[in-house]
């Protein structure tokens, strides 16, 4: 390697070098204003500190799927949702594995054991969509583990049983 060469490396690295150290120096120039993390548990209203799933929808709104509830978290409040016994429209089960936002701002919630739900924010109501044996076009399984959307705005669910996907337009399910 010629000397010059050698020197333009040498040069570079330097320059990185020094680069580093400037920021390092000057971590404002990276953060925009102060930035705060809390620890959110049973102690600050959370339903339950086993969590499974945890999505932020396009309202801002946290939305924690835990083995004792569906909680939403705007950033200072809990709002908890748990099924109840005689209420058609609660959540199906307070076990949530799964949580999916839709395209059209839908919240969907895969339990365990329950089934899959629909969450109308605007409502506060939940669908239930349930395996029923003997429907062939129900949801192949009331144990979901994962939720999806393709570019045609239909539901890829996966369950224990195997992948369901529901035509939001018919509500019709096709297993595989």
């Amino acid at each position: 390697m010629k000397i010059s060469q050698l020197i333009r490396v040498r040069i570079k690295h330097y320059f990185i070098i020094l680069v580093l150290l400037c920021f390092s120096l000057q971590p404002e120039i990276f953060c925009q204003g102060n930035i705060s993390i809390s620890r959110l548990q049973t102690d600050n209203g959370l339903s339950h500190n086993s969590v499974y799933s945890i999505i932020q929808d396009r309202d801002g709104l946290i939305w924690i799927g835990t083995k004792d509830g569906l909680n939403s978290y705007n950033g200072f409040n809990f709002t908890i949702y748990r099924y109840e016994f005689f209420d058609s429209t609660s959540i199906s089960k307070s076990w949530v594995n799964a949580l999916f936002e839709d395209s059209q701002g839908f919240i969907w919630i895969g339990t365990e054991g329950g089934g899959l739900n629909r969450f109308d924010k605007n409502s506060g109501k939940f669908i239930r969509y349930r395996n029923h044996p003997e429907n062939a076009n129900s949801i192949c399984s009331n144990i979901v583990y994962s939720i999806s959307e393709d570019k045609d705005s239909n539901l890829w669910i996966g369950t224990r049983n195997g992948i369901s996907v529901l035509d939001k337009s018919r509500v019709n399910f096709t297993t595989y």
